[in-house]
């Protein structure tokens, strides 16, 4: 649903988050429920960031999530949605498997019973099976502390090379951590083992309607809270007075505040700040050298007629046609946009809820890795990709060329223009070991009262998907109510 600007924003607020992302609406929802005066300033029409959803002619797409995931009673996004009363506002549909792995030669079904994911892991690597259980007991049963203690310094092909040395064995695990857009030997052995828990080990998750309805439940409790959400409301300027938080300039209007919290990335809020000089130097410093995440090209599909049937795979697939899944990454990031390697992921909103089609139809999206490029670089050959794209994931739905009512793509400038996003990055900073545990960019800022959460900081483990944005927000919410009052929420 569209939404539209909030015409009578108040001179004052408690807090004001820039962004109503997951992070944005996880913080908000939890500083009103506390009695806060909360306004969430978002720059788009809708709710959700890369969470939103779009209709087109009929069909439904996913903007960039395909599922949700720690849905558990405690995992993040459960005690989200129980913390606020909207367990039983959202249908959650699961499917199981979540994932499949496809290769050259095998079909790996990620199944969402953790005893019945080990035997199929066994199943295919009967060699490995003793190691195959006490690899995934470790990532689920260590406790945080032992995992932060041991593993920020190391990549996660180290911890899989402490376990295994079959090469397809371990490229089937990494193939899962497209999910932070890493490869095993550049992604953070943290980042990676709490992917395994928080995302793959209980995911699979898909709300009734699409991903924009879990959205669509977050702002309506926010707005019953009290909150004020004013979508079109791009934050002209961050205003700063002898290193506090003053406000912010919405066009020509001053709202005051003492407590900010950015979701945009550092890039967008560093160039709000007025006067710019307010940080001494600290963006400069900091933003320096920091690596962005891989950003995406993305196909979203509407068909003629219906391909369930046809398409043997009922869930998210992942398809690798070989096992050098590094070669990919290391093009993508070192700028070379290599589509010929055959790599896809797809997803299928309206396998899950078939409302999300016209009758008779069904929509999809496929996703590749890529690196940033120029605008004029995809006028001129998004086509060509697409036809690539398209072309391997034939490989697993039959004739689908053939088969395409409508068709939309989304390059990384799509991504930097809805978002703003540096670089169009998919996952805000690179989840490597150098830049989780302590080289993870800050919550906190140098400026008091002005705070970052979401993907672009937060967790000492990195990048997680929509678990570690909840983390994020639930965080910041936290640390703005021990600063602000003492508040009986317990966050």
């Amino acid at each position: 649903m569209v939404k539209t600007q909030e015409k009578n924003l108040k001179s004052e607020y408690d807090a004001i988050i820039i962004g109503a992302g997951i992070a944005g609406l996880t913080c908000g929802n939890y500083l009103a429920k506390a009695g806060l005066n909360v306004l969430i300033a978002e720059k788009h029409y809708i709710a959700g960031g890369y969470c939103s959803s779009f209709k087109k002619k009929g069909f439904y797409f996913d903007a960039a999530a395909h599922y949700l995931s720690s849905c558990r009673e405690r995992g993040q996004v459960g005690r989200l949605l129980r913390d606020h009363q909207l367990d039983g506002q959202l249908e959650l549909m699961r499917s199981d498997p979540s994932d499949v792995v496809l290769t050259s030669d095998r079909c790996v079904q990620i199944r969402t019973k953790f005893s019945e994911l080990i035997s199929e892991f066994q199943r295919h690597f009967p060699k490995d099976a003793t190691r195959i259980r006490e690899f995934f007991k470790f990532m689920r049963d260590t406790d945080a502390l032992t995992l932060y203690v041991t593993l920020k310094s190391k990549t996660f092909a180290e911890v899989l090379d402490g376990y295994f040395s079959d090469r397809k064995l371990k490229g089937v695990i990494s193939i899962l951590l497209g999910n932070i857009g890493l490869p095993s030997t550049r992604a953070s052995a943290l980042s990676g083992v709490f992917l395994f828990r928080e995302f793959v080990f209980d995911g699979g998750y898909y709300p009734k309607g699409g991903m924009q309805s879990f959205v669509d439940i977050l702002v309506g409790r926010f707005q019953k809270y009290g909150g004020t959400i004013s979508f079109l409301t791009p934050i002209t300027s961050v205003v700063v007075k002898h290193g506090l938080v003053q406000g912010v300039r919405i066009r020509d209007q001053l709202i005051r505040t003492r407590h900010i919290v950015a979701t945009c990335d550092p890039h967008q809020l560093f160039s709000m700040l007025a006067p710019p000089e307010s940080l001494n130097g600290y963006s400069e410093k900091v933003l320096h050298g920091m690596e962005p995440s891989i950003s995406a090209f993305m196909i979203h599909i509407g068909t003629k007629k219906s391909i369930k049937e046809q398409v043997l795979h009922k869930c998210c697939v992942w398809y690798y046609p070989d096992y050098d899944i590094d070669a990919c990454y290391l093009d993508w990031v070192k700028g070379k946009p290599n589509f010929t390697r055959g790599f896809v992921f797809a997803s299928f909103p309206s396998f899950h809820d078939h409302n999300l089609a016209p009758p008779g139809k069904d929509s999809l999206q496929l996703i590749v890795g890529s690196p940033f490029m120029t605008r004029e670089y995809w006028k001129q050959y998004s086509e060509a990709v697409s036809q690539k794209v398209i072309k391997h994931a034939e490989s697993f739905i039959p004739n689908l060329s053939n088969n395409i009512e409508v068709q939309y793509v989304a390059t990384p400038m799509t991504l930097v223009k809805y978002t703003g996003n540096y670089q169009g990055a998919m996952y805000g900073w690179a989840s490597t070991p150098t830049q989780v545990g302590e080289g993870r960019f800050p919550e906190t800022t140098p400026i008091t009262g002005l705070l970052l959460a979401g993907h672009w900081a937060g967790p000492p483990a990195g990048q997680g998907g929509i678990p570690m944005v909840v983390y994020s927000g639930r965080s910041v919410a936290s640390r703005v109510l021990r600063e602000k009052r003492p508040s009986p929420l317990f966050l």
